[in-house]
């Protein structure tokens, strides 16, 4: 995780030894949110729901860089 976000921001989600973005999305928690749910023995939730996403493909990547 890099970076600083709040709440319901749009975040893009990379591939961490390429740094190929996977997909766009919006979060479900702000960064210190994430950061002590991660800290927890039990930690469970959702950061992007599936509703609230978008996966970079080929096609969507040739979109991003016709316009």
């Amino acid at each position: 995780m890099e970076g600083n976000f709040s709440y319901h921001d749009i975040v893009t989600v990379a591939d961490k030894e390429t740094g190929q973005s996977l997909g766009k999305g919006r979060v479900q928690f702000g960064v210190s949110a994430l950061e002590d749910m991660l800290r927890s023995q039990k930690a469970k939730g959702v950061l992007i729901h599936r509703d609230d996403w978008i996966s970079i493909t080929p096609e969507i990547q040739l979109l991003f860089t016709e316009f």
